[in-house]
């Protein structure tokens, strides 16, 4: 557990490491912050990043496995990442301060993850090859909000999309 730091709650860089059944919370930065190859996040018992100050996970490289991660009550995005041939699977990311799930990069498949009550968009991923291997979910995220704090009139028309948008086009199944 890492828990009130002044800094990330955990970082870590390199090839092929693993992380299962870590809590992150109330961090002066972001909660994970993980860079390299290879990465396998969650799948036994999960990782959780909730309220810290910066990112829940923010996450860089290629060929990572992130899987059953929940980012909650972060005050920017629940998970960030910059990244290719990446797969994220049973990702919860709610009440965050920005998007829920924002990844960009060629390759990457989401599946059965949620996204609820963001500030931003749900779950927005783009790049080339962007897989969408169904069950994914957002509800009640705010969008893309103008300068006076409500949202524009073009997105409240597009809310379907912008709850959960995958790809360059197209809702979420």
């Amino acid at each position: 557990m890492a828990e009130g730091n002044g800094r990330d709650g955990f970082s870590f860089a390199g090839s092929n490491y693993a992380l299962d059944g870590n809590r992150a919370s109330e961090n002066g930065r972001d909660g994970f912050r993980l860079l390299g190859m290879g990465t396998h996040v969650g799948g036994g018992f999960g990782n959780e990043a909730i309220g810290n100050r910066g990112v829940g996970f923010w996450v860089q490289g290629g060929m990572h496995q992130i899987v059953g991660a929940t980012a909650n009550g972060n005050r920017m995005h629940g998970i960030m990442a910059t990244v290719a041939h990446t797969l994220f699977s049973g990702v919860q990311a709610d009440a965050n301060l920005r998007n829920g799930l924002f990844a960009m990069g060629p390759g990457i498949t989401v599946g059965n993850s949620s996204a609820t009550g963001n500030r931003g968009l749900g779950i927005w991923v783009m790049g080339k090859g962007v897989v969408d291997s169904g069950g994914n979910r957002g509800v009640d995220n705010l969008g893309v909000m103008d300068a006076y704090g409500r949202p524009s009139e073009m997105m409240t028309n597009m809310a379907p999309l912008i709850q959960c948008r995958i790809g360059m086009m197209g809702e979420c199944r």
